[in-house]
């Protein structure tokens, strides 16, 4: 029932916005405002998140990260967040950071190499550092990383470029999962 009201509410305020699809979706896409585009997001999201059953697969440590997160700062962090076709535990936008939880799966070869390739995905289309913690390191780490932050060892960048980042990255992610907003938005 959330999620549908949800979804309801962000098409109610997209409504009346139109992309045309004989134009090219990125370059229709840069008319909207980032508010815009940031419900555009959160409507492809619910549905890749659908899709994928992520609000499910969200692990032990991932919630207890959050919460620890949550309660020890007032920094702005998203979970669950998509960027292109690749969804991030925890991504700080205003540091250009990225968190991955990883289990013991991710100690296979072939995830560390995928895991490797994805990292220099965020880094070289985005800007984005990520930063890897094992799963019984997560306490440790919410502690260090909060404590950097205060001190101001993880420099913020300034808003106007988050805001150009976060437009980017909305954009990209609205192209790659077009197929998935309702056909009543693309003309």
């Amino acid at each position: 029932m959330y999620e549908y009201e949800v979804k309801e509410d962000l098409l109610r305020e997209l409504d009346g916005v139109r992309i045309s699809i004989n134009a090219d979706p990125e370059i229709a896409l840069t008319r909207l405002d980032l508010i815009q585009l940031a419900n555009l997001h959160k409507l492809v999201s619910i549905e890749l998140n659908h899709f994928y059953d992520l609000e499910v697969k969200v692990t032990k440590f991932e919630h207890l990260l959050r919460n620890d997160l949550r309660s020890l700062t007032r920094y702005q962090f998203l979970p669950g967040f998509w960027i292109g076709r690749h969804c991030v535990d925890l991504f700080f936008p205003r540091y250009k950071m990225i968190v991955e939880i990883d289990g013991g799966i991710h100690n296979s070869p072939i995830k560390m190499l995928k895991d490797e390739h994805r990292d220099e995905y965020f880094k070289n289309e985005h800007g984005i550092q990520v930063t890897h913690i094992e799963n019984e390191n997560i306490f440790d780490f919410s502690r260090d990383l909060i404590r950097g932050l205060r001190r101001k060892e993880i420099k913020p960048i300034d808003t106007r470029s988050k805001n150009k980042m976060m437009r980017d990255i909305y954009i990209k992610t609205i192209v790659r999962h077009k197929n998935l907003l309702r056909t009543q938005m693309w003309n």
